[in-house]
């Protein structure tokens, strides 16, 4: 499930996930909270060499 839905840069995004896992009986699953966020951001293409991706 997705909320606290607001808008960023021109686009409606969710500050909130929380994924649980249906097969499982009470399952808390994994909750996301984004307090800041960027996009169209340039990412140096060094950031996905080999070396940088094993980190």
């Amino acid at each position: 499930t997705m909320d606290g839905i607001k808008k960023v840069q021109g686009r409606w995004f969710p500050s909130r996930f929380i994924f649980k896992d249906e097969l499982k009986r009470n399952s808390k699953g994994t909750e996301w909270h984004i307090d800041d966020i960027e996009f169209d951001v340039d990412i140096p293409e060094s950031r996905f060499s080999k070396a940088k991706l094993r980190k």
